[in-house]
């Protein structure tokens, strides 16, 4: 099968150029947004053409169901309805194309709150505010400090792999918060709102992809992305929440910055390329 490219401003221009030559038969297999420094200026499809006096009829709505149920998305959002309304216009890949478009396009992977009050929430809260403390330190060159409600370890206050801990369980006269780019608070919400509630804290929900429902906070540190067979139920919440998707803790207790490529590595059922699409 031969492959045609073609780049204009963005998708919807790109693949308009392609039909104004090939018409209807032009299928879309994947879309690349061209990056500079300045940001995304442009767009790059890759196509084919098929023999339309060949080609069975595509039946768009069951093979969307396929996609959605393979892969454990919910087929009452809206991005999904709004693709729904317009699906016997659109042929195999496209469809494809179109429905990740929808999930992903909208998601923020920004790392809102990484300077200043950071309030983790969840079980898994303080194991994942030291990965937080170690990632700032070593990969973003932040000052970090951890500052706990009640007493964490056998020790109280100590200094971990150079990563301060702070028990607050005798109060805060002696801790310096001023000396910290970020400080990471690990304690309950009526805690947080006693000492800071005239200041802008950046909450982050510690969930795993099975708990991802519950969470309620701006962002997200998702704790088992890496062992997990499929990624609808994050891809369903994160385009119906507007919520930032932050981070990632690996097995080893490693937090990386969130993006698209491990989400893209877990859908299932799709014919195109779907590492070869970009999203950032």
């Amino acid at each position: 099968m031969e492959f045609l490219h073609l780049e204009a401003e963005d998708y919807e221009s790109a693949l308009r150029k392609a039909r104004q030559t090939w018409g209807s038969a032009v299928r879309v297999h994947t879309r690349r947004d061209i990056v500079t420094k300045r940001g995304i200026r442009g767009c790059e499809i890759s196509f084919y053409l098929v023999d339309l006096d060949a080609k069975k009829r595509f039946d768009g709505r069951s093979h969307l169901s396929f996609l959605l149920a393979a892969n454990g998305i919910d087929s009452e959002l809206s991005p999904i309805k709004a693709l729904v309304s317009s699906i016997d216009e659109l042929e195999h890949m496209e469809l494809e194309v179109r429905l990740i478009e929808a999930l992903f396009a909208n998601i923020n992977y920004a790392e809102a709150g990484r300077r200043g009050l950071i309030h983790l929430v969840g079980s898994q809260a303080f194991d994942a505010a030291h990965a937080l403390a170690r990632h700032y330190r070593d990969r973003e060159a932040i000052t970090c400090a951890l500052l706990c409600e009640r007493v964490v370890n056998s020790d109280g206050v100590v200094g971990d792999d150079d990563v301060p801990i702070y028990d607050a369980t005798g109060g805060l006269q002696s801790v310096d918060l001023d000396a910290y780019e970020t400080v990471l608070l690990v304690g309950s919400d009526s805690w947080v709102f006693e000492h800071w509630g005239g200041h802008h804290v950046y909450t982050i929900a510690v969930t795993s992809i099975e708990a991802i429902a519950q969470a309620k906070a701006d962002g997200l540190l998702v704790t088992d992305l890496d062992t997990a067979s499929k990624a609808g139920q994050l891809l369903s919440h994160l385009a119906d929440c507007q919520i930032a998707f932050a981070y990632t803790l690996d097995g080893d207790g490693v937090v990386h910055p969130a993006d698209a490529s491990l989400l893209l590595s877990l859908l299932e059922g799709f014919s195109l390329d779907v590492q070869a699409l970009s999203f950032s």
